[in-house]
């Protein structure tokens, strides 16, 4: 048996529940949209790094030269890689934020469970 409480609030929750749910899930498409950019960025970047090294290297004449462009090139990648994890870091738990509005109704739309006597 529903109580009167109980029924206003799954009024209250039926009433915004879409407009609430909406706009959680543009916040984590935005912040999912956001993560996606930056991966193919730093892929594109990857790529160039990777092809102008491969240029140089293609070019070598002595095994000194070559080892000190593999060692800049692995340097700068280890570079990028580190400071790109932790970008992600931050955009991954700005998305958990997102998903957990989604996932939990606001308090005032949360329902109670029903004692048993």
């Amino acid at each position: 048996m529903t109580t009167e409480p109980d029924s206003n609030r799954w009024l209250v929750f039926l009433s915004q529940g879409p407009e609430t749910w909406l706009g959680n899930y543009s916040a984590v498409l935005s912040a999912s949209q956001a993560i996606s950019e930056a991966w193919l960025k730093h892929r594109s970047a990857q790529v160039q790094s990777n092809l102008d090294a491969w240029g140089k290297l293609a070019g070598c004449k002595e095994v000194a030269e070559m080892t000190a462009i593999q060692q800049g090139w692995y340097q700068d990648a280890t570079k990028r890689l580190s400071a790109e994890i932790a970008g992600y870091q931050t955009q991954v738990a700005d998305l958990v934020k997102h998903v957990s509005a989604v996932a939990e109704p606001p308090p005032a739309q949360r329902r109670t469970p029903a004692k048993v006597a």
